[in-house]
């Protein structure tokens, strides 16, 4: 079902981000004011870049913020193939 829904989300938005980059090609002059220079780039770079940003320190923090949880996941796994471990142990001791 999710994967449904972000199909369903995320290929209209790529369709249209990919429409937007097509239709703005033009470049556009840049100026740094405190520094002697600009920069000449296409008008898409200028309005995806802040969105590719957004969205890959969403995501660092998501991993950041998910951190505790898969320790606890790996500490519950480890916990459960000890018990397994200790499980077929006694299962062998009792056809002894």
């Amino acid at each position: 079902m999710a994967r449904i829904l972000s199909v369903s989300i995320g290929l209209p938005v790529a369709v249209a981000l990919g429409i937007f980059s097509v239709s703005n090609r033009e470049a556009v002059r840049l100026d740094l004011w405190p520094l002697p220079f600009g920069l000449e780039t296409p008008v898409y770079l200028l309005a995806l870049s802040p969105l590719a940003i957004g969205f890959l320190i969403g995501l660092l923090s998501t991993f950041v913020a998910s951190g505790r949880l898969r320790a606890r996941i790996r500490a519950r796994l480890r916990e459960v193939r000890m018990l397994e471990q200790r499980t077929e142990a006694l299962k062998n001791q009792q056809r002894v």
